[in-house]
C-alpha cells in the first residue's frame, strides 16, 4: 500500500500528530486537531488508527525515532 493515497493519508496524519504533539504534548493534542491539521477526512483517522489516539501517538513515535 506504499504509496497510494490512503497510505499518503495515514502517514500525513501521523506526521501531524507527532508536529503537534511536540507544540501542545500528548494530552494537549485532541484528534479533531490532527484531522484539521492533516486535511484529512474525520473517517481517514478511524480507518488508519482503528484503536484511536494511543495507536495513532504510537506511530507518531516511531517516525520521530526513525
Amino acid at each position: 500500500m506504499t504509496g497510494t493515497k490512503g497510505a499518503e493519508t495515514g502517514l500525513r496524519l501521523a506526521e501531524s500528530m507527532l508536529e503537534l504533539i511536540q507544540r501542545h504534548g500528548y494530552g494537549g493534542t485532541g484528534l479533531n486537531a490532527v484531522v484539521e491539521h492533516a486535511g484529512a477526512p474525520k473517517g481517514s483517522l478511524y480507518f488508519h488508527y482503528s484503536q484511536g489516539k494511543e495507536a495513532l501517538g504510537q506511530k507518531a513515535i516511531a517516525l520521530a525515532a526513525a
